[in-house]
């Protein structure tokens, strides 16, 4: 892996090109100045950052531009809002293509010189675009490029389309792009049960690339503890667990529900992680003896607790406040809670401005009473195990919260959502 960075003079052409109307910022043009950026290489496959090869890249690699500048696939994923590729390209709207993989041939678009007079083209045209970078290839180089199959650009959303004729087995492709608001990093309970699978591989390739790499062991190992009081909500809160930016996480799952469907939940995300730890307990357990019970049990050196009714919203506050507690040796760090009150169906939570602030000179009771909430309940809390081993016993989970901040040399507060609590 090799990073290249722009000139200045680079920065300030592409700073030039107006964003106005579009989405997509600045670094959605570098990708223009790739026959300069890299003049040893003739040839280049570019993809973008949502795609996952999931096959053999050399039949791609080895296509036949037949002469043309571009090797890329006909966009046939999304529709064009409002028709837009046939207001672009007429009556030849159908091959309008994705730009997310162009397989490039570099020394023909500098035989020609075509870097400059695409980037003129774009600072007189950008206005016009709806889809930016995309919209500006498509006009640019429209009849100079040669199409190639859609499993080289096989858009997810083809996977529930009524083309019939489009739909690939996961086997059948050689490149999956992820286009649009549905990642498989976020949030995928709600997604096309066609769409399951991709976010199945992916999220295997990102095991795999932890476990090759030994990412687990650049970060410490995190326990977290489910409680599970109703079985309702219990796939929400396992996805925004598993779709958190954090390599070395142990889940324990403690069952106090007696519902027959929690075990099924749990099968479906042991399929993919295979690490889940199960555990059944009566209904009338006590929970807080519960948690302190596992000071000696987790193999985490952090730890932190929520409800399965409750979730996380981001797939990057494991991971924020694990480095932060680092940083500044913490033994505890906090977060903001935001409430999803069942009543009305809506959100509540207080103004927040993403900053650590250092509470170690906070009373116990100015916390309690000072932060609306956020430190009379164990979610929202992450802290080293140790402080469970330490602390007194506790009888109420407040009781428990005290203590464990009694037992903190030093404790702050990230003023971000990352826990969403269910209120009913």
């Amino acid at each position: 892996m090799e990073f290249i960075k722009l000139s200045l003079l680079d920065r300030h052409l592409l700073n030039k090109i107006s964003l106005a109307g579009n989405h997509l910022p600045v670094s959605a043009y570098y990708w223009i100045l790739l026959p300069n950026l890299l003049p040893e290489l003739d040839w280049v496959l570019y993809l973008d950052y949502d795609t996952l090869v999931v096959n053999d890249l050399t039949s791609l690699w080895q296509s036949d531009l037949e002469g043309h500048f571009l090797g890329c696939i006909r966009d046939l994923g999304v529709t064009i809002k409002n028709g837009w590729s046939n207001d672009l390209l007429g009556k030849y709207g159908g091959n309008y293509f994705n730009s997310g993989v162009l397989l490039m041939d570099l020394a023909l678009l500098r035989k020609y010189s075509l870097t400059s007079y695409f980037y003129q083209f774009i600072l007189e045209a950008t206005d016009f675009f709806v889809l930016g970078d995309q919209d500006a290839y498509n006009l640019y180089f429209k009849d100079a490029v040669k199409y190639l199959g859609v499993e080289n650009n096989y858009v997810c959303k083809l996977f529930s389309s009524d083309l019939a004729s489009e739909h690939r087995k996961l086997q059948e492709i050689n490149v999956l792009h992820f286009l649009g608001a549905e990642k498989p990093w976020r949030d995928a309970s709600n997604y096309p049960k066609e769409m399951l699978p991709a976010v199945t591989s992916y999220r295997n390739y990102r095991q795999e690339l932890r476990a090759k790499y030994n990412l687990r062991a650049e970060q410490p190992a995190l326990t977290v503890l489910v409680l599970v009081t109703t079985a309702l909500e219990l796939d929400r809160c396992l996805e925004s667990i598993y779709y958190q930016d954090y390599p070395n996480l142990e889940l324990v799952v403690v069952d106090m529900s007696e519902a027959a469907t929690v075990l099924a939940s749990l099968q479906k995300y042991q399929a993919i992680y295979g690490d889940i730890k199960y555990y059944q307990a009566s209904s009338t357990t006590n929970a807080v003896e519960l948690i302190q019970g596992w000071a000696n049990q987790a193999k985490g050196e952090l730890m932190t607790v929520i409800s399965s009714k409750d979730c996380f919203n981001k797939n990057e506050p494991f991971r924020q406040m694990v480095t932060y507690l680092q940083q500044e040796q913490l033994d505890l760090i906090g977060s903001m809670h935001m409430r999803y009150l069942t009543e009305d169906g809506s959100f509540r939570g207080f103004p927040v401005s993403g900053e650590f602030e250092d509470i170690g000179s906070h009373s116990i009771a100015d916390l309690v009473a000072s932060y609306a909430g956020e430190y009379q309940q164990l979610s929202g809390l992450i802290f080293k195990r140790e402080l469970l081993a330490t602390s007194e016993p506790a009888t109420s989970e407040l009781e428990l919260v005290k203590n464990l901040l009694a037992a903190s040399q030093k404790r702050a507060t990230w003023k971000e959502y990352a826990w969403i609590l269910t209120v009913k």
